[in-house]
């Protein structure tokens, strides 16, 4: 079968989005802070400049490579007043000019060949160009007298029998550069005909060194999770951001293993089972030294990750994309796999979530924690211990949750990692006092305990411990500021009508301060720093707050060098007036806040629970039988809400299940004339109309249909072409045959005296004889054909979605 192909137009995906935001910006050299954009369309570069008033994006100047883009990256040499790509512009002449060309294959796109993967050394000092399998090389870069890009000669580090996944470079500041590479060795699975190997197989993050002296690359490795499948520099730290199923963690020789669970979207057509896959991602610094990371899963979800620690939460829902880019001005732009290019702006994600995300409910003899979003609902999977009451509940350190109970304390790390500090001679706890760095508590006969979170963000407890003089009724430690690890001052409440101050610093950590008596039992303390009035907020005053059982308010001055109290002001607050609200008496209240209700209120009522706001009086109520909130979307477990097909689609099947039909409508009325339902597990793909030469003045149908097909990864038990009749004037159908064809047809074309069935990568033309289909002649060149038409009898034309045109002929001797 002879052929010839001719490009005839432009590639319009985008194999490769601008790579300008994980090595630093790419900047036009003659605009001052404009920032231009680098785009690869398979075998094209382009380069792009974003309008940010107008949110459009200009094309400046586009060129053929004459070759396919496997990747690109973009650097800036230290000192250099531009930044360069492997190909840099020339604004005068408005073209791509070619710095310097370095040869590292001559046998054309293979997996041993290097091009695939690309990674700069974050310090623009070095690039390491790998392939798929085996073979990586290491060039340093540099620059010489006339400021003049330079290239040292390739330094191997070469593997054999590795396959590659990703690469990328480390972020080590200016120590030697390191690059990482997610491999998998199957040298051992070649040698094991049983397979048990290959189960047995590690995938290994490896790190490669290179020594700018002794131009040498050294490499160490380390196990990670099978699963995972790509990953990302870690901005502002060394280490990588290793990408997995349901996971993103952070990984580094010598450091201790941080994992982040992957949000994930509430949906009621979502298979809860299937893992959340990352397909992309970007790394942002910006100037305060905080580090953005955007990622876009295979749900269509965009995640943020701020990297100060690890904090990742769902920021948005966009096309699955092939890369995605962050512009200084906040902007992302997303490179979808299908569809238009977008450019987003996240403005309110420059500060944490405002709203509460769980309301903690604390019974006698267990907890109840609630999720709060659209919906409020239970929420099981916390590691909290749900059979037992909660004395209290506080977040800890950047990734934890840490529940006090009466047997003891459990931390919850964002990973489900879980660890548990029990009450020593089964003494309870009774009185807890937390924040994000520090936790206090009591137990039964007066001891205290002091735990803080170490540098590995595990809760340690200290070697100190003090005995009360009596049994503690009420702890209070302040909120820990921002730019503060260590808050100074416990204050503990007696029933001994005391009041003490206790020293926090590790030199002298419990140590008594100083010491109030009171007039009656504290029931309950609050430490507040609040500006000083007379100078005009510039400075703040450290109050502690007593309230005693026989109703007496005191306040009293806490001096935040030394912890002596002075100053204290007295008010008998049962005297005081209250004007009673016409409402059911509370119980228990917190403060609430979420995107329905701004400023409420979480109170217990009886066997209700209830949320209100103040201004409105207005209130959602729960039944504590039925664990019911009508209003913020609770229901019983038995309940199960129909939702309209119409809104909501009709419910996802499990991987390799179909359901497929084939309708006449009456283009008219819009009527059904005829319906018919595809059995055996048939999914239609193609239809055709056509008649046949030993029956001219009859129409046929012909639908192209798989069995039992199963998207990712690809298989299915057969492809199958049906053709029905025409009857009743064309308003209904009655099947002729059924022919099974190797692959999915994708289209039926037809034509005269035959049909033409195409799949994803070959042609067959098909003649219909004896009642039967024959394959007459086919072409199997590996094309993804998304057109095709006849010329003649024995000539068909066709075209592949990379722009390619072909014809293919019928020769006498095929």
């Amino acid at each position: 079968m002879a052929d010839w192909i001719a490009s005839l137009q432009k590639p319009k995906d985008s194999d490769e989005q601008p790579k300008n935001s994980s090595p630093p910006p790419f900047f036009h050299p003659t605009i001052e802070q404009s920032q231009e954009l680098i785009v690869s369309h398979i075998s094209r570069i382009e380069l792009l400049r974003p309008d940010i008033t107008t949110r459009k994006v200009h094309s400046i100047l586009s060129d053929d490579v004459f070759g396919v883009v496997h990747s690109l990256a973009v650097f800036r040499l230290t000192g250099a007043s531009k930044g360069l790509s492997f190909w840099n512009t020339t604004p005068q002449k408005n073209v791509f000019e070619k710095v310097h060309q370095e040869t590292f294959g001559k046998s054309g796109c293979r997996r041993i060949v290097p091009g695939q993967y690309l990674a700069t050394d974050p310090k623009s000092r070095a690039v390491m160009i790998g392939s798929m399998e085996k073979q990586r090389f290491v060039y340093i870069l540099n620059r010489d007298i006339a400021a003049r890009l330079t290239i040292g000669s390739p330094l191997e580090a070469h593997k054999s029998q590795t396959i590659v996944q990703h690469c990328t470079g480390v972020d080590v500041g200016f120590e030697n550069p390191i690059f990482a590479c997610l491999e998998v060795d199957y040298s051992d699975t070649n040698q094991d005909a049983t397979g048990e190997a290959f189960k047995e197989t590690e995938k290994m993050l490896t790190y490669y060194k290179l020594d700018l002296v002794l131009n040498l690359v050294r490499k160490w490795s380390e196990t990670v999770e099978r699963g995972c499948g790509s990953f990302r520099r870690n901005g502002g730290s060394s280490g990588a951001l290793v990408c997995s199923e349901d996971y993103v963690t952070y990984e580094h020789i010598g450091s201790a293993t941080l994992a982040v669970p992957i949000p994930r979207r509430e949906n009621p057509l979502e298979i809860k089972d299937r893992g959340i896959l990352i397909v992309s991602g970007v790394v942002h610094k910006m100037k305060s030294d905080r580090v953005r990371k955007a990622i876009c899963t295979k749900s269509r979800s965009t995640t943020l990750v701020t990297l100060n620690g690890i904090k990742i939460k769902y920021f948005g829902t966009v096309s699955v994309a092939s890369s995605l880019c962050i512009l200084k001005s906040e902007f992302l732009l997303v490179a979808s796999e299908f569809g238009n290019q977008s450019i987003i702006s996240f403005p309110r994600l420059t500060a944490d979530d405002p709203y509460d995300q769980y309301i903690i409910v604390s019974f006698s003899n267990a907890t109840l924690v609630l999720s709060i979003g659209e919906i409020v609902e239970e929420f099981t999977n916390t590691g909290f211990m749900a059979t037992s009451s909660t004395i209290a509940v506080h977040q800890l350190g950047q990734d934890a949750l840490l529940q006090i109970y009466p047997q003891g304390i459990r931390p919850t790390r964002a990973n489900k990692q879980v660890t548990e500090w029990r009450s020593p001679g089964g003494r309870q706890i009774v009185r807890a006092a937390i924040n994000r760095q520090q936790v206090v508590i009591a137990l039964t006969g007066g001891d205290l305990v002091y735990f803080e979170v170490n540098d590995s963000g595990n809760l340690s407890e200290s070697h100190v411990r003090r005995e009360m003089s009596g049994n503690v009724t009420c702890l209070s430690i302040q909120p820990l500021p921002k730019d503060r690890r260590r808050i100074r001052f416990l204050a503990v409440g007696c029933d001994g009508i005391t009041v003490r101050i206790l020293s926090l610093e590790s030199s002298s950590c419990l140590e008594p301060l100083s010491m109030q008596a009171l007039s009656g039992v504290p029931e309950s303390l609050v430490m507040i720093d609040m500006p000083d009035q007379l100078s005009e907020g510039t400075f703040t005053t450290l109050y502690l707050n007593i309230d005693l059982q026989n109703g007496v308010l005191l306040r009293t001055v806490l001096d935040q060098t030394s912890g002596q109290l002075s100053d204290t002001r007295t008010r008998f607050l049962s005297r005081i007036h209250l004007n009673p609200l016409s409402y059911d008496a509370l119980e228990y209240t917190a403060s609430f806040a979420s995107e329905q209700c701004l400023e409420g209120v979480v109170a217990i009522a009886g066997n209700e629970l209830k949320v209100f706001t103040i201004e409105k009086f207005d209130f959602f109520s729960i039944d504590q039988e039925k664990k019911k909130l009508e209003r913020l979307g609770f229901k019983d477990e038995a309940e199960e809400d129909e939702l309209d097909p119409s809104v909501f689609g009709h419910t996802r099947s499990e991987p390799g299940k179909w359901a497929s039909l084939v309708r006449i409508l009456n283009p008219s009325t819009g009527e059904t004339t005829f319906k018919l339902d595809l059995e055996h597990n048939e999914a239609a793909f193609s239809l055709a109309v056509l008649n046949f030469a030993v029956d001219a003045g009859v129409l046929f149908l012909a639908v192209g249909t798989a069995s039992d097909l199963t998207l990712a990864s690809k298989s299915l038990a057969s492809g199958f072409i049906h053709i029905y009749k025409f009857v009743n004037d064309g308003l209904g159908l009655e099947f002729v045959h059924k022919t099974a064809v190797e692959d999915i047809p994708h289209a039926l074309p037809s034509f005269p005296r035959s049909y033409l069935g195409s799949r994803f990568i070959t042609l067959h033309i098909l003649i219909a004889s004896d009642n039967k289909i024959v394959v007459f002649a086919n072409d199997r060149a590996p094309r993804w054909i998304t057109c095709s038409a006849m010329i003649d009898y024995d000539t068909v034309a066709a075209g592949d979605k990379f722009g390619n045109f072909f014809r293919g002929s019928v020769t006498p001797k095929d």
